[in-house]
């Protein structure tokens, strides 16, 4: 009984609203909006750009690959030029760019990594901590993976005079933002 009260009162309010031209072009144009604010979304990733130049060696490229390949929220892309690196970071295009020089990877193995990777900030950034940490991160994907095929064909890790640093080459990170 309640309940047939409260359908009538129901339908028969619909019908009366349904009357009235303002609330049915309401009733289509709020779909369309949420529609078009859903779109909206869609394209912008949201992610943090940041722009990378890998001086054209191919072990480099591997590193770059990893990083673009990743899931986090970042979005990596490389440059052609270290000047297009510079332009696109002090044009804020890029939150910050990183420069691997060519011959990296010898490096490592050498030792005298320390400052090699450089980083070019942005003045107005505050990404560039966390994203060193995903640089190295991706960048440790591919190191670390050699290093263990080397100690499984070997059976010894790397030499101590050639791999000091006892937290990796975290350290090697130059910062070349005043150079901008």
């Amino acid at each position: 009984m309640i309940m047939d009260k409260i359908v009538l009162w129901f339908f028969l309010s619909c019908k009366r609203q349904l009357k009235k031209p303002f609330f049915l072009i309401l009733l289509l144009i709020l779909p369309a909006g949420v529609w078009m604010f859903h779109k909206a979304e869609e394209e912008s990733s949201g992610k943090i750009s940041i722009a990378l130049y890998m001086d054209g060696d191919e072990w480099n490229e591997k590193v770059a690959e990893t990083l673009s390949e990743g899931e986090h929220s970042f979005e990596f892309y490389q440059c052609e030029t270290l000047q297009e690196l510079q332009d696109d970071v002090a044009g804020e295009k890029a939150e910050c760019g990183y420069y691997f020089p060519t011959g990296f990877r010898e490096l490592l193995k050498e030792g005298g990594y320390r400052r090699s990777v450089k980083l070019y900030v942005s003045p107005s950034t505050v990404a560039d901590k966390l994203s060193s940490e995903v640089v190295f991160a991706g960048f440790f994907q591919v190191f670390g993976r050699e290093l263990l095929e080397e100690y499984t064909r070997t059976g010894q890790p790397l030499r101590q005079g050639r791999w000091t640093d006892r937290h990796g080459a975290g350290t090697n990170l130059g910062r070349a933002g005043a150079s901008l």
